[in-house]
Formats: C-alpha cells, sequence, structure tokens
C-alpha cells in the first residue's frame, strides 16, 4: 500500500470519533453485541491468534476485535508468572520449575495455571519462550481453538479463544525442550471475530481502479496491445504526479491500441485516462466510430463500443486532460478496456497514462494500482472483501437470551444476485433455530436484500428493486414479541409484521459471509463499522448509525 494524494488521514479520525459515538449510544449499558471497526487498526490480524498484524490492503483477515464493550481488560490473572515459586502451577511429566523459569526436557505433557478462564471468551497471553526441540499449543479452557503451534524463540503475544471444560491455561508440550518466563494472562471483553483456516480468510480493500499497472510502470502494459505507433515513454512529471505513460503516433495506415485485460462484470462502468496531446490542445471527439476523423481516439470498455458515445473532457492543468466515458457492459464483454487511435481518425499524436475503470457513472479520484496489493490509499472507503466461495467469519457463541430485540446495521456492495447470500447471521440456520436472525445481500435468486427474525417462528421482510452489482446502507430490526422484521435500505425502510411465535434470541455464533460457513456465501464487500445490538433502537439512534455508515461507505445515498 503506498499513500497517494488524498491519503485519508480524516477520514480514519472521523470514522474513529464516529465509532466512539456509536459505542456511547448503543452499548453504554452493558448491551449485548458487536461493532466492528476496519478503520482500528489495532483491532484487526492477518491470523486468528493475533500474531500478525493486518498493515496493508489485500491482506487477510483472520481476526477482528470486537469494540462494543471498550476492549476493556482484566488485571494479570496469572499467580507466578515470573516463576519465582510453583505456587499456582501445575508441573506434568518433563516440566520442572527452578531458578525463575519453568523448563522441560523433550516434553510433551502440560504446564498449567488456574486463570479463572471462561468458554466463549477471549485471553490475551503473553510469555517468553527459549526453544531447543520440539513445540508448544497454549489452551485456554480445555481445548485450542484459535492457537498457532509455537515452535521458535521469542517473545509472544496471543488472543487465544477459550473453549471447552476447566478453567486453566495450558502451555502443552509436543516433543518440548527449552523453558517459559514471563507469563500473563489477561481477558479482554469482547465478541471477537476469527478465521482459522488461512484460505477462508476474507481480505481488507480499499480498491477504486479495476486496472491494475494503470500507469504502466516500464513502458508496458498489463494486457494487450498493438506495437509499432505506441512506445513506452517517461513523462516530465506531469502534475506532479505521473512520471511513466504510453505514447501515440500515427502513420495513417494503422490502428493502434492499448487495453487492459480486465474482467468486469456485467454493469454501469466508467473509464478514464489522462491525455496530453502533443500539440498543447485539448482533445476532441465527434461520435464514436471507427471512421469518424473527428476523434482523435476512442475509449473501449469491456469491448464495447456504442455510437455515440459521450466522453467527458476535463482540463487538470499543464496541457493534461481527463478524458471519461461511461457505458454498460454486457455479460459477453469481458475483457478489452483501454484507448485506440483508428488509422482513419485524426493525424494528432499525443500521450496517455493513468488508466482507471469503476463501477459507476462518475470518474472519481484517480488511485494508482500496480498489483491488486499494490495501490495507492486515497481514502478510499475500507472494506471487507468476501470472495462468494470459501471467505467467512465467525464468533464464539453470543449470549442474547435476556433480549427479544435486535438492531443489526451494514454497508454492503453484493456482486452477484445469483443465490442466497448471508451477511450476517446468528446460529447455523435462522430459518430452522429458534431464536436467531439473519441479514441477506440477496434473499433469493432476486435483485433484493432481507432480514429475517425468528422466535419460533419465522418472519421476512424482503425489499426488492435492488440489482447487483449496488452498494447500500441496511438495517434490520427484529421484536420477536412486537411481531417486528424490518429492513431499511438506505434509510428508507418496510416491515413484515408476520407472527414470530415467543421466546427470545438464543445463544449462538454469528457468522459473516456465509450460513455456518458452509453455504449460502457472499459475494462481494461490507462497509466498516458493522454493528449487531441486543436491544431495540430508537430512530435517532439508526439514523446516526446510518448516516456513519453511509459516509464511511463513500456516499451511496
Amino acid at each position: 500500500m503506498r499513500m497517494g494524494f488524498g491519503f485519508g488521514l480524516n477520514k480514519c479520525r472521523d470514522n474513529l470519533l464516529g465509532v466512539e459515538a456509536i459505542r456511547a449510544a448503543l452499548f453504554a449499558n452493558g448491551e449485548q453485541g458487536a461493532l466492528y471497526d476496519l478503520y482500528d487498526q489495532s483491532t484487526l490480524f492477518q491470523d486468528a491468534a493475533g500474531t500478525t498484524p493486518w498493515t496493508a490492503y489485500g491482506q487477510p483477515l483472520g481476526l477482528q476485535r470486537d469494540k462494543s464493550k471498550g476492549l476493556v481488560r482484566s488485571a494479570n490473572l496469572v499467580t507466578n508468572g515470573d516463576f519465582s515459586s510453583a505456587t499456582g502451577w501445575a508441573a506434568g511429566a518433563g516440566w520442572a520449575i527452578g531458578s525463575g523459569v519453568a523448563t522441560a526436557t523433550t516434553s510433551s505433557a502440560d504446564l498449567s495455571t488456574d486463570i479463572g478462564a471462561v468458554a466463549t471468551r477471549w485471553y490475551v497471553v503473553t510469555f517468553t519462550v527459549t526453544r531447543t526441540a520440539g513445540s508448544l499449543t497454549v489452551i485456554a479452557s480445555g481445548t485450542a481453538t484459535t492457537t498457532p503451534t509455537i515452535s521458535a524463540s521469542g517473545t509472544y503475544t496471543l488472543y487465544i479463544l477459550a473453549s471447552g471444560a476447566g478453567s486453566t491455561l495450558i502451555f502443552r508440550g509436543s516433543g518440548f525442550s527449552g523453558t517459559i518466563d514471563n507469563v500473563s494472562a489477561v481477558y479482554e471483553q469482547g465478541n471477537h471475530r476469527y478465521q482459522n483456516t488461512p484460505a477462508s480468510r476474507p481480505t481488507i480493500e480499499a480498491r477504486v481502479n479495476i486496472c491494475t499497472k494503470s500507469e504502466f510502470p516500464g513502458g508496458t502494459a498489463d494486457s494487450s496491445w498493438k506495437a509499432g505507433l505506441i512506445a513506452g515513454v517517461s513523462l516530465p512529471n506531469w502534475l506532479g504526479r505521473f512520471t511513466t505513460g504510453i505514447s501515440f503516433g500515427r502513420d495513417g495506415s494503422t490502428t493502434s491500441y492499448v487495453y487492459m485485460g480486465v474482467a468486469i462484470a456485467s454493469a454501469q462502468h466508467t473509464f478514464s485516462v489522462f491525455v496530453k496531446m502533443d500539440d498543447g490542445n485539448a482533445p476532441s471527439f465527434g461520435s464514436a466510430t471507427a471512421t469518424n476523423v473527428a476523434n482523435d481516439f476512442v475509449l473501449i470498455v469491456s469491448n464495447l463500443l456504442t455510437s455515440p458515445l459521450t466522453y467527458a473532457v476535463t482540463s487538470v492543468g499543464d496541457g493534461v486532460y481527463r478524458v471519461s466515458v461511461t457505458v454498460t457492459s454486457g455479460p459477453t464483454n469481458l475483457l478489452a478496456n483501454g484507448v485506440v487511435k483508428y488509422n482513419t481518425n485524426s493525424s494528432r499524436t499525443f500521450k496517455v497514462t493513468g488508466y482507471q475503470l469503476e463501477l459507476g457513472s462518475v470518474a472519481t479520484t484517480y488511485q494508482r494500482v500496480n498489483t491488486a496489493t499494490d495501490y495507492d490509499d486515497i481514502g478510499a472507503p475500507r472494506r471487507i472483501k468476501y470472495d462468494g466461495i470459501d471467505d467467512f467469519l465467525q464468533t464464539a457463541s453470543v449470549d442474547f437470551s435476556a433480549t427479544d430485540k435486535v438492531t443489526v446495521w451494514a454497508g454492503v456492495r453484493k456482486l452477484s444476485d445469483a443465490a442466497q447470500a448471508v451477511i450476517c447471521e446468528l446460529s447455523t440456520n435462522a430459518t430452522t433455530t429458534n431464536g436467531a436472525f439473519v441479514l441477506s445481500a440477496p434473499a433469493s435468486a432476486a435483485a433484493n436484500f432481507s432480514f429475517a427474525s425468528r422466535g419460533t417462528a419465522l418472519s421476512t421482510q424482503t425489499t426488492a428493486g435492488h440489482a447487483a452489482p449496488i452498494s447500500r446502507v441496511l438495517t434490520g430490526v427484529g421484536n420477536i414479541a412486537g411481531d417486528v422484521a424490518a429492513l431499511s435500505v438506505n434509510a428508507v425502510s418496510a416491515t413484515s409484521s408476520t407472527d414470530q411465535g415467543a421466546g427470545n434470541y438464543s445463544t449462538n455464533p454469528l457468522y459473516f459471509g456465509a450460513r455456518a460457513g458452509t453455504s449460502l456465501r457472499f459475494s462481494g464487500e461490507v462497509f466498516s463499522p458493522e454493528v449487531i445490538r441486543g436491544a431495540a433502537s430508537t430512530a435517532a439512534q439508526i439514523d446516526m448509525v446510518e448516516r456513519i455508515i453511509n459516509r464511511n461507505a463513500g456516499g451511496v445515498y
């Protein structure tokens, strides 16, 4: 990730203020739920145990800490973590405590201490290990859930999800020889979400420009081009920004072009380039036909060239113009996006750089992209990207059993309407599990969204007319006793009053991006913050959260 112009420091600051406002307004009285913030990097890790912080776009998300409880931590729960004595510790075969350390000699047994661990809680464990052979696994409450294998010397800080029976912190050897020292463990409040399987971790993105090699580094494109009349060039620092591009010449008999080989969905896209005519004047366009000599060049979006096209031509200084065109590509027009200079067009020559292809009808702030993980941070919205194949996140079981009311917020960009896809679901199946809810995008093979709530019977509010790809701010409101299943789409709400039976919500894991991690997979992106609140929310509270999400999503309504 390289910092470009428009870097979003103000967005980060404003978001942090907004998230704190949400926490103060929604969770001040201990309401159950979750608050996930992509702009607080201290809460983001690439692995489930929190050993590798998230630092750059395109990296996976393996653990995200929930801020709804303020990330409050307990005092140290470990007695004699410096091993000044053996009091409080149980040493299995091959372990010995003395000289201020715990020492193992080829041990496959446990070294443990009671920290009062409670299943479904998260513990932050810090320790120093000197290893000469074998490995260690660190466990809380009986079952290894999020812990990696420790097989190297070092000081470690691990986020460990307690699960199973027992209340102990365990260092379990596997042929381990070495020492352990300076052990501490604290309970951190929050319903953190995680993914143990590396291949199933979504990524965090802020990419707008679908093109790669957008400035032709090294004088080459990432796809096809017609050589001879085109050459890679060094630019004289256009706009204090661009230094590489492509030069288009003309001999009157050969068509020249540079395409970016980017596959895109059937949808409205805008393609733009920065151009400087060699004669110093603005580029000009007539109707977009191959034979019209009024065209200095034409822009192609996914092989699609219709007539007439309307070009936006804007002077940006230094004799440079940004030229853009918006078209709706069809399902068979998937690859070629670029600049074409026909041999029958004008004789003017020019240089281009800054290719940008993006969803929507407007050319937004330019974003340099070299590869899928090497691109400028221009303050574009951060979001979690689910691949629709195997990505998902989940929490441990969350206890919503004290309430029959819930509010769920998410800013969503769905990329497919092929089948129902889960954004957030309490339980492994809200259709059949009492005391559950689910937010879907879409709810079926259709252009819709839905929110469903269930006591002992299911009620679903589905809102149609939202075809993918599309970005929307969604709010689901459930009230079992009041028979309310409401869905707000960009602040326009509709409600189902179907009987939901009786009871409160249940104690179950929350799943994100898929049903139970195995089906109804979401293809798309979710903006920050995401909020789940186990309580009724006022109209003012709902509006506040929707506005903050809408701002962070770039303004989708």
